[in-house]
């Protein structure tokens, strides 16, 4: 893992302390960016020494939960190889999961660019005010 510039991973198992665990992760192996996938909880990004906790965006009734880690993780690595900061990145790809979850099956909900845009309108600034910042 310390060779790794991005580590993405679930917070099934990591527990209450989940800043402790990216503060852990990130001392231990000095990752540049690490992500937290947490579910309904949102998630939450280890960058630049600070954690940051994005929370979970609804832009819909909730389906069906399977593919959503896929889709955010996907969803974060393309905004941030199109050049987004990694918060920006970490929006985008939480309201692309958020549609994933709103259908049934796997391979069902993966909305374009333009519905990202359209909802980042809509929930982004929301979901940045309710964001809290920790240092690391």
């Amino acid at each position: 893992m310390e060779h790794a510039d991005i580590l993405f991973l679930s917070d099934e198992g990591v527990g209450a302390d989940w800043p402790g665990f990216l503060r852990a992760l990130h001392g231990t192996y000095g990752n540049e960016i690490i992500v937290l996938g947490r579910g309904s909880e949102g998630a939450a990004l280890c960058h630049g020494g600070q954690v940051f906790r994005l929370p979970a965006v609804q832009v819909g009734q909730v389906v069906n939960t399977v593919g959503a880690g896929d889709a955010l993780f996907t969803a974060f690595n393309h905004h941030l190889a199109q050049g987004m900061d990694p918060v920006e990145s970490l929006v985008r790809a939480q309201l692309f999961a958020a549609n994933k979850i709103c259908v049934s099956g796997g391979a069902e909900g993966f909305v374009g660019p333009e519905k990202i845009e359209d909802d980042r309108s809509r929930f982004g600034d929301e979901m940045l005010d309710k964001m809290q910042v920790f240092p690391l």
